[in-house]
């Protein structure tokens, strides 16, 4: 009988790591490199008329209303998110804040982070965030490393 080889063994591991995760966050879609942005914003309503912005949002420009909060919530704590390119039209609204899942083995990123933002002026202003790590010390693709989504302020 032949002993199993390492790289099945990262197979089992990989495979157990990703089921830990737990269900995606429907507010929060996971990022993979299957997935492709909606033809539309993916902008949902939030607790007290927040524009929720996930992965689905990315590369698509996004309407929103001066003086509306804007949170952006990406799955995967890796996760960088920037304080937006023109702060005369998008204000963040603290730091990012970041919300690991208690069931996630460790160095698989499960969790979310997130971003809130005001539209305080009219114009528009590009909010992108990056990673390096995908996983368990897995680089990412160039497609999975990084997100982007336009507010057109009115």
């Amino acid at each position: 009988m032949r002993a199993p080889t390492h790289t099945a063994a990262f197979i089992a591991l990989l495979i157990v790591s990703t089921s830990a995760c737990g269900p995606p966050n429907p507010a929060a879609t996971a990022t993979h490199s299957s997935e492709t942005a909606s033809p539309t914003p993916s902008a949902s309503p939030g607790s007290a008329g927040a524009v929720v912005l996930g992965a689905l949002s990315r590369g698509t420009t996004v309407q929103v209303a001066r003086g509306e909060t804007v949170v952006v919530r990406l799955d995967n704590t890796y996760w960088t998110i920037d304080g937006g390119s023109d702060l005369a039209v998008l204000a963040p609204q603290g730091d990012q804040s970041t919300s690991p899942s208690a069931d996630c083995l460790p160095g698989v990123g499960c969790g979310t982070v997130e971003r809130r933002f005001r539209a305080v002026g009219p114009g528009v202003s590009t909010i992108t965030a990056s990673r390096t790590v995908c996983g368990e010390a897995m680089a990412c693709q160039p497609q999975d490393a990084t997100f982007g989504v336009r507010l057109n302020v009115g």
